[in-house]
């Protein structure tokens, strides 16, 4: 067993990390060399000011009225369109867009939103030098990595972003405001400052996102929020214009993405990806009607002039600051020159576009230099020669306009060669994906029938025949040998041959025979077939949670009709067994607990039942000393959590020592189930210890959901004792370790248990949301103990409290192998094969593209799955730490 268990996890690591390879391999490519700068650039510095969180619409509607001053800006100097951002629509991702032209690096979903995995190029990093003040969250990605001193930040305090219904947002963008200010009116420092050219300086206003997300975009706090930031900025607009008066400066006002109505982001619709886009000053163009001869299909009507609006796409932001400073465009950049917002001659419009486009041209040659490298040229595929051939004969044809200085040629041609490149290079970064994925599959399905051969036969060795020794070493050495002489990377090399070796043990021993005699049994192929087709319901689950209902009741209703037509006693179990089934299936029909989902009567309904659920030992007349504790602590509790909340909807904030109660609810209740170790007066006490905590982080419906679920799991261990025809219950057997000479061998009925705890497994995930949450969860969740930015603690939390059902099921499961002496060994490897077969569709699914919602939670499935077993192991361990451990000694009062 332990050898099983060092290769499950060997290969599970080498399974996880094939999707960090095939789907999430860093965009950025390292070691590139800038261009030239741009000659007699229009602009000698450029301010750039990031209202963060703020969509479009709020910007443009109410006639611009709410900014006076960049409505006046817009109507008599500036131009304007709307930047189009690229999901997922969170702040990193959205600065990284703007500032260096790099969209989402996909490999930076497995840090988180806080950083990007790898250092980056930046307008900040080409500018002489860069002034920034704002968010401690987003100003050091961009002083990282680049050349020292060259970018200054001063950032306030990550506690200062603090998100209670009270709080003044706009307090942020006053402290940036006044650093700026500050800034500003040194005068023997600004004396150097004037006679530097490419100089940078960036507000970031956080402002409006905070607001947002707690007062919502249509509140009247948002709007003076936007007022705010309006008057903001024409006081630091005309100061800079004061101190630098040589019309030398240009200015941009954006946002990094958008929000819902409901004060959300991150994902892609219309609300979230569409911000304003603002540029004015030195060689920036005007909106004249005259320039109505640009291409344009979109207005605005702004105190009845129809105002032409020129959108971009988000990463086109660097390639435009590049241009109006003259610096090369950052080496990382994915973006376009928007040309109709440059005032600027033909001449110089020409080599700002071929400045782009060399600049793509040379990640391209990157990814094209590694592909020539390889050895044998049967090898390559066709399309990477059609892709060669036509960059290189646009190429040729916008050197060639340069020799006869055709510069609008120049501009059309550039524009289809950053078209053709970028093209080349999504080719370049999926280059070995169809090989891998198939290496992999291959890979997971010998382990799956390795794993089902282990149960048929009990023997897990390592050992390999002489016979597939030679064979495979022979196959290894050929494969291994090839790719390393086309310069295959090696972590690619090392999928090719995984396959090989995992088979050559398939193969081997004992093994072999077992695999011939299950391709003739019957029962076996049938077994098999039930856990595929099983896990393949559970993997429609993950995208339509109502399938869970619907698996629900229908296996306990296939299951209440045996029992009914066996005439299996106690009658009463099976009706309160399958009324359970229920009460439980209802709640995968309900609407997902997500931002702003609150439901106070749900939240108190739910907290009265556990109350009168704790009570049950007085009405049974059993009870122990610590279940009078626990119904004491979870009036008291409940009582406390149901005021926390009512306070909060009121508009109020926490004091202090109510925190710290809030604090004490949370764990308080653990060590009141640390009593006797009988399984019914244990498990209840478990149930009611941890329903809580459960409750302090609910909004809505959370509680009722635990409520039904658990005494759901409590009457399918019940059930079962029916089923196997058991002559105690429950409340006969203690928590205890089975001793080996106790268990039995694994039979059909303990598949059917496996399954019936997998589909448990998945309601306990899903019944009230989805994994996604976790990446996207709102700060309401933990209200109640938590108010400043902290998200490792408020993420911690939440997973805390999502793995309260999973710790729940993994203590009724362990009291089911008690009961019916089952070999727990087997039954977790039988999981294993169904989390593998889940595994295998799931790796089929996960995406790279597309909001931090979709990215996340395709990726989080298939994690989810590929840990799911070595997870369980870990509950089922700490099951064992709470049904068996001892603190206060047992007594038993009745009730006469």
């Amino acid at each position: 067993m332990k050898s099983l268990i060092l290769l499950s996890l060997l290969l599970h690591v080498l399974f996880l990390l094939s999707i960090f390879y095939i789907y999430f391999r860093s965009i950025i490519t390292p070691g590139l060399s800038p261009l030239n700068d741009l000659d007699n650039p229009p602009a000698k510095r450029l301010v750039l000011i990031v209202a963060d969180g703020l969509r479009a619409e709020s910007f443009f509607e109410h006639n611009l009225n709410r900014t006076k001053y960049l409505k006046h800006i817009l109507l008599t100097r500036g131009i304007c369109g709307v930047s189009h951002t690229h999901v997922p629509t969170e702040s990193r991702p959205g600065h990284v867009a703007l500032i260096a032209g790099v969209y989402e690096d996909p490999s930076s979903i497995f840090k988180g939103w806080k950083e990007n995995p790898v250092t980056f190029d930046s307008v900040f990093n080409r500018s002489e030098k860069t002034f920034a003040w704002g968010s401690p969250d987003i100003l050091p990605m961009f002083s990282k990595g680049a050349t020292p001193d060259k970018v200054i930040i001063d950032s306030y305090k990550s506690e200062d972003e603090v998100f209670s219904i009270s709080a003044h947002s706009y307090l942020l963008d006053q402290w940036v405001f006044e650093k700026v200010k500050t800034f500003l009116n040194r005068e023997k420092f600004m004396k150097e400052i004037k006679k530097k050219r490419k100089v940078i300086f960036f507000l970031h206003l956080l402002g409006m996102d905070t607001s947002g997300h707690i007062h919502k975009p249509h509140s009247i706090r948002y709007t003076e929020n936007l007022k705010f930031v309006d008057r903001g900025i024409s006081e630091v607009v005309k100061l800079f214009e004061n101190v630098f008066d040589d019309n030398e400066t240009a200015f941009i006002f954006t946002s990094d993405h958008g929000m819902t109505n409901r004060g959300a982001h991150g994902s892609g619709s219309r609300h979230e990806t569409e911000t304003p886009f603002l540029a004015w000053g030195a060689g920036v163009n005007f909106w004249s009607p005259a320039s109505e001869n640009f291409v344009t299909r979109n207005f605005l009507t702004i105190d009845g002039q129809k105002i032409p609006r020129y959108d971009i796409e988000q990463a086109d932001a660097a390639p435009l600051m590049s241009t109006l400073l003259g610096i090369p465009v950052p080496t990382n950049n994915f973006g376009k020159l928007p040309y109709m917002y440059p005032n600027v001659s033909n001449v110089y419009l020409a080599n700002a576009f071929a400045n782009n486009a060399y600049q793509l041209h040379a990640i391209y040659q990157s990814f094209h230099k590694n592909s020539r490298e390889r050895t044998f040229d049967f090898s390559f595929n066709p399309n990477e020669k059609i892709i060669e051939d036509e960059v290189t004969f646009l190429d040729e044809q916008i050197r060639l306009s340069f020799t006869l200085k055709d510069y609008d040629d120049i501009i059309v041609k550039s524009n289809k060669f950053i078209t053709l490149l970028l093209n080349g290079i999504d080719f370049y970064q999926m280059y070995y994906k169809n090989e891998l994925l198939l290496a992999v599959t291959i890979s997971i399905v010998g382990w799956i029938a390795l794993l089902y051969l282990y149960i048929m036969t009990s023997e897990m060795t390592l050992r390999i025949e002489e016979k597939y020794l030679k064979i495979g070493s022979f196959l290894i050495i050929v494969i291994a040998t090839y790719n390393f002489c086309q310069k295959v990377p090696i972590q690619a090399i090392g999928y090719f041959l995984l396959p090989i070796i995992i088979w050559m043990i398939v193969l081997s021993n004992n093994r072999r025979k077992a695999l011939q005699s299950f391709m003739t049994n019957k029962h076996h192929i049938l077994t098999a077939l039930m856990c595929i087709i099983a896990a393949e319901f559970l993997v429609f689950s993950f995208f339509q949670r109502k399938i869970l209902s619907l698996l629900l009741l229908g296996y306990s209703g296939i299951v209440t009709t045996y029992a009914i037509r066996k005439n299996l006693q106690p009658k009463l179990k099976v009706f309160k067994y399958f009324s359970s089934a229920v009460c439980l299936g209802i709640f995968p029909l309900l609407k997902v607990v997500e931002k702003d989902t609150k439901n106070l009567f749900l939240l108190a309904l739910g907290t009265v039942f556990w109350i009168f659920r704790s009570m049950d030992y007085v009405y049974l007349k059993r009870y122990d000393r610590t279940s009078v504790v626990q119904t004491v602590l979870l009036f008291c509790g409940g009582l406390f959590v149901l005021f926390l909340v009512f306070h909060l909807e009121a508009g109020n904030d926490l004091e202090d020592y109510q925190r710290i109660i809030s604090w004490i609810v949370l764990i308080s209740p653990f060590v009141t189930f640390w009593g006797s170790v009988n399984m019914e007066i244990r498990l209840k006490a478990i149930g009611n210890g941890l329903c809580l905590p459960f409750i302090l982080m609910s909004l809505s419906y959370e509680p009722l959901f635990l409520i039904s679920f658990y005494s759901h799991i409590m009457s399918w261990v019940e059930m079962e004792l029916v089923l196997f025809r058991r002559s105690k219950q429950l409340k006969d057997f203690k928590f205890e370790h089975l001793k080996d000479n106790r268990r039995r061998e694994i039979d059909i009925n303990d598949v059917r248990c496996v399954l019936v705890f997998m589909l448990y497994l998945m309601i306990s995930f899903f019944g009230t949301g989805n994994m996604a949450t976790i990446s996207s969860f709102d700060p309401n969740w933990v209200r109640c103990l938590v108010t400043t930015f902290s998200p490792f603690l408020m993420t911690a939390l939440i997973i805390f409290k999502l793995s309260i059902p999973i710790n729940l099921l993994s203590c009724c499961y362990r009291a089911l192998h008690i009961a019916l002496r089952a070999d727990a060994r087997k039954m977790f490897i039988m999981m294993l094969v169904i989390c593998d077969i889940m595994c295998l569709n799931f790796l089929y699914l996960v995406k790279n593209k597309g909001s931090w919602l979709e990215i996340g939670t395709s990726l989080s499935h298939f994690i989810i799955m590929e840990t799911a077993v070595l997870v369980l192991i870990l509950f089922y361990g700490l099951s064992q730490f709470f049904t068996t451990l001892k603190i206060f000694p047992s007594q038993t009062f009745k009730i006469d």
